[in-house]
């Protein structure tokens, strides 16, 4: 599931960008936490705005943070969908976290193949950097919460 893209309509991208555009900075940090964090199922459309959130490198970076391996269960599904309907802006940065999602929640399989999408389409992203760093060394998800 980490691979599959299927992108949805371009005027309902145009929305979900014309909505995560018209919202201030903490009402963008709040509805990130909402759709990450959700404990029900993101729709497609949701889906959507969740990974254009995460085009922004502020909002990729308050979801590192908050990723644990408490964490990463809940949130990994809803990086899945944001995968599948990510915009060609916001792949490498949702592919990038879900790397790490995938790490912490003890899906070896998914953060490999996570980190190969990542060395073909930008070997230089800085969670990918780290996602590499983890798995070459082999680094327990635990020392991540330490």
């Amino acid at each position: 599931p980490v691979e599959r893209h299927a992108p949805l309509p371009p005027e309902e991208v145009d929305a979900a960008v014309a909505l995560v555009t018209s919202l201030s900075p903490a009402a963008g940090m709040e509805l990130l936490e909402q759709l990450a964090e959700s404990s029900e199922p993101l729709s497609r459309t949701d889906a959507c705005v969740l990974a254009v959130l995460l085009e922004d490198e502020d909002r990729m970076a308050a979801l590192l943070v908050r990723l644990r391996m408490a964490t990463a269960d809940t949130v990994w599904p809803h990086l899945v969908a944001a995968r599948q309907a990510a915009t060609p802006e916001s792949e490498d940065n949702v592919v990038a976290l879900l790397g790490i999602a995938s790490w912490l929640s003890g899906r070896g399989a998914a953060q490999t193949s996570c980190l190969e999408q990542l060395a073909r389409r930008n070997p230089g992203h800085e969670i990918g950097r780290i996602l590499d760093t983890i798995h070459r060394n082999g680094i327990p998800p635990r020392r991540w919460d330490e």
